[in-house]
């Protein structure tokens, strides 16, 4: 099986496949590894509660790693940090990464299950 995924520039992201399991194994991917992953590096390794001090530099560094990550230009990060601080928050004020993995996952789903959806009734309907 071929995982990759072949997108022509300047085009909208669309599963090119017409395979079912690459497809379940995409939706896996985005909906739940990649907010886990994010959340457990940007949020939990990053940030620390030793002081208040710490934790404000800690947390500004957390989002700007977590928007150059993602962030196409200045105005990209500047967006991807207003983002990312909703979750940042949630994990601050409970100093819980389940919550802040929650929101993340939660979002990811409304983000990407569309396409999932699509996807999966194009092949199912060929």
């Amino acid at each position: 099986m071929n995982f990759s995924y072949y997108m022509e520039e300047d085009t909208v992201s669309i599963i090119v496949h017409n395979d079912i399991i690459p497809t379940f194994f995409y939706a896996l991917m985005m909906i739940v590894m990649k907010p886990v992953a994010e959340e457990f590096f940007f949020r939990k390794a990053l940030i620390s509660f030793d002081s208040k001090s710490q934790t404000v530099i800690f947390t500004i560094i957390s989002l700007i790693l977590c928007a150059l990550t993602r962030a196409h230009g200045p105005l990209g990060i500047l967006e991807w940090v207003i983002m990312a601080l909703p979750v940042t928050i949630a994990y601050i004020v409970t100093k819980n990464i389940y919550i802040s993995v929650m929101a993340h996952v939660l979002f990811e789903f409304y983000d990407n299950i569309y396409e999932v959806v699509y996807t999966v009734g194009r092949i199912l309907n060929r």
